[in-house]
């Protein structure tokens, strides 16, 4: 039998043998798999083997139909072809007239036997059934064999695409391949670009070992989505989600700080203090809304064209808002840090020596330096330029002692976020054609927008870069046409494009104006990440 050599793609097949009920192979029978939801179909016959090869098919449902002269037509619907699935679908034909019908449905599932990959998929039910915090589908792959999640669990949202989607395979072994549409997504390390609304993906796979040569870039996972397609009917959905962040409960040092500083101000008599930090909520107020519109169908124009059975598109749109307010604990400098000090005298030893670089010189054989008096800079040893941030009083001070340490105190400033809100947005566009059931294309536009402010107010803002959320945009879009041109030979053509821009937001002039560094540039002025980030 011929032998299937395909790129990396999520599209699949279905092949098989068409004989008699006495296993005699039947050469020249007509066999139609057509496409369930959009009907597109691809007309075959078989080889003189009684061979036949349905190849190029989207993931979906499919019907297989085999005729021939002297035989009952054989339907066996109900077949599903997954991400780049190869299944084996052998028909037997019985005698009889062609008018009768023998017609199988709601059958097992069939095997792809051509593979021996290990992992996961999952079909689109599935993606909308199995609750994920934020909608974000990369989370999924958490549940399949074999798949490690470095660090703590950490939940994604749709436009973001951080350390949550960085599995490992295990040991951690190689770098990972994300993938939509047979078009690569792939972020910064193991990370993803771009996740789709769970609404429009139609299937998702994990493949964590044996997968072949077809997929390349990376020995270790492999992460492939199909996006959903239009078909006949017009389809939609809307779907709502809301997260409230004090419906989780606190954690085991988060209730462990809390009960000791209750217990602290009730042993210092403070019991109005004690009182009033036990009635204070545990887990920080907040809450996420995510909303999601898709609507598809065929392309029809009144009195001009009907795309039923060959045309089809789809649309989708989805938003996040986030708003929270945490109470951070952070360092910041003490005043006497600010006027050089660093003596530390509250820490045991002291601060840590500071050495006057000037003094440097080489004592029989040994470089050496001579230590500061007290730990102290003296102000004709500091840059004027820093000397000049240093006077612009950028950070709050300490309202508490927090934990002394020979590099300066630790924990010494507790205070509220201002409103973390975060706004996220994203669409989708997909076109399919059939020219005809050798001829196929489709295009799919994805976009996706990032804007916020992190909360962050341990510092004046404008200086700050940490208190905003860089503006973050991601474009990923693939086109491909297939082309069936005999029994033995097809093509197909495919171009992706992906890409994730990042850039800092804009700062007032009163900024550029205040240190004003010499040599440097409007466009190249140093980011300042103060506080929490």
């Amino acid at each position: 039998f011929p032998v299937l050599l395909v790129a990396q793609d999520t599209r699949g097949g279905i092949a098989g043998t068409v004989t008699d009920s006495q296993k005699a192979v039947i050469a020249g029978a007509s066999v139609l798999v057509a496409n369930t939801d959009n009907g597109t179909s691809t007309r075959l016959t078989t080889n003189s083997s009684g061979y036949y090869e349905a190849l190029l098919l989207l993931p979906g449902e499919y019907r297989v139909t085999v005729e021939n002269a002297g035989f009952k037509k054989s339907v066996r619907s109900g077949i599903t072809v997954g991400i780049g699935d190869r299944l084996q679908v052998d028909i037997a034909l019985e005698v009889g007239g062609t008018t009768e019908s023998v017609t199988v449905t709601s059958e097992a599932p069939i095997l792809d036997t051509s593979s021996v990959t290990t992992g996961r998929q999952m079909t689109h039910r599935e993606v909308m059934d199995l609750p994920v915090l934020g909608n974000n589908v990369s989370m999924l792959a958490r549940l399949a064999p074999g798949v490690q999640v470095p660090g703590t669990t950490q939940s994604l949202l749709q436009g973001q695409v951080g350390g949550g989607s960085a599995y490992n395979m295990p040991g951690g072994v190689g770098g990972n391949e994300w993938s939509m549409d047979g078009a690569s997504t792939n972020g910064t390390d193991r990370r993803t670009a771009i996740m789709p609304s769970p609404d429009i993906v139609d299937e998702f796979k994990i493949e964590t070992s044996n997968f072949d040569a077809s997929f390349g870039h990376s020995t270790g996972l492999n992460v492939s989505m199909s996006t959903k397609s239009g078909a006949n009917a017009l389809h939609w959905s809307a779907t709502y989600q809301y997260f409230n962040q004090r419906w989780n409960a606190a954690s085991f040092f988060v209730k462990q700080s809390r009960y000791a500083n209750i217990a602290a101000l009730r042993a210092a008599g403070n019991t109005a203090g004690a009182d009033a930090l036990a009635a204070t909520p545990m887990v920080p107020p907040g809450h996420t809304n995510n909303y999601h519109g898709t609507i598809s169908g065929p392309v029809v124009i009144p009195k001009l064209y009907d795309g039923r059975n060959k045309t089809f598109w789809l649309s989708d749109y989805a938003i996040n808002h986030e708003r929270t307010i945490n109470v951070r604990v952070t360092t910041v400098p003490t005043p006497e840090m600010l006027n050089g000090d660093f003596s530390f005298k509250e820490a045991a030893g002291g601060g840590l020596p500071i050495y006057n670089p000037f003094s440097t010189r080489q004592v029989n054989g040994t470089w050496t330096r001579d230590p500061l008096p007290n730990n102290v800079i003296p102000k004709n040893l500091m840059d004027p330029v820093a000397v000049k941030f240093l006077n612009l009083g950028i950070w709050l001070p300490p309202n508490q002692v927090g934990s002394p340490t020979r590099s300066g105190p630790s924990g010494n400033l507790q205070r509220a976020e201002s409103c973390r809100c975060l706004n996220r947005d994203r669409w989708d566009e997909k076109i399919d054609h059939q020219f005809n059931s050798n001829n196929k294309i489709f295009f799919r536009y994805s976009q996706g927008h990032h804007r916020g402010h992190n909360g962050d107010n341990f510092a004046k803002e404008e200086y700050n870069a940490s208190a905003y959320i860089n503006p973050t945009d991601t474009i990923n879009s693939v086109i491909s046409y297939t082309s069936i041109l005999s029994r033995r030979l097809f093509n197909e053509f495919r171009v992706g494009y992906n890409r994730r821009a990042s850039s800092n937001p804009d700062r007032p002039d009163s900024v550029l104006n205040s240190l004003s560094i010499p040599g440097v540039a409007p466009e190249t002025f140093p980011y300042f990440n103060i506080g929490f980030s």
